[in-house]
């Protein structure tokens, strides 16, 4: 995936939160999602990458992409 990271609203069961996006392909294909969890104190944001080990959590949106984006990378190699 040599393109910049394609967000788009999480819908699930036809509803969506602010600050849950799926990942997306240039084609529309889901691979992933990054969301926010947690209250004020607690606050961090999921990569999810469905058969990918490297799941985890991040300090902000920012971050939670680049790791988005080295977990699909490094999953090629």
């Amino acid at each position: 995936m040599d393109d910049p990271l394609h967000l788009r609203p999480c819908i699930i069961a036809g509803e969506s939160r602010p600050d849950d996006f799926s990942v997306v392909t240039l084609d529309g294909e889901v691979i992933g999602r990054i969301y926010k969890t947690g209250d004020a104190r607690t606050e961090a944001w999921v990569v999810n990458i469905p058969g990918v080990a490297a799941n985890g959590r991040a300090l902000n949106l920012d971050i939670a992409k680049k790791a988005f984006r080295a977990a699909w990378d490094a999953r090629l190699e």
